[in-house]
């Protein structure tokens, strides 16, 4: 269930990634969320990433500074196809 605090997404792939393309989009994607203050609760498999974004600290959530961010990232990563927000998981 999704939290008042919390963005659920899911970003999906270019393609089905190798594990060496996919170990390198999560690590860049892991990164962005440490440099920028946020916990990810989620996946991923080598066609997706998904699950929910939240800050760590609840009194500067920003919904619109971490989809924006969220977008920033897929748009400057060559494997990313496209994000989708709320997703519905059982997808």
């Amino acid at each position: 269930m999704k939290d008042d605090k919390e963005i659920l997404f899911r970003i999906e792939f270019i393609r089905t990634l190798a594990q060496t393309e996919q170990d390198i989009v999560t690590d860049s994607f892991i990164d962005l969320l440490e440099d920028n203050g946020l916990l990810w609760g989620g996946g991923y498999d080598p066609q997706q990433i998904m699950g929910g974004i939240s800050y760590k600290n609840d009194d500067f959530f920003n919904e619109t500074k971490v989809k924006n961010l969220l977008l920033r990232w897929v748009n400057q990563t060559a494997l990313a196809a496209k994000i989708d927000f709320n997703s519905n998981f059982s997808d």
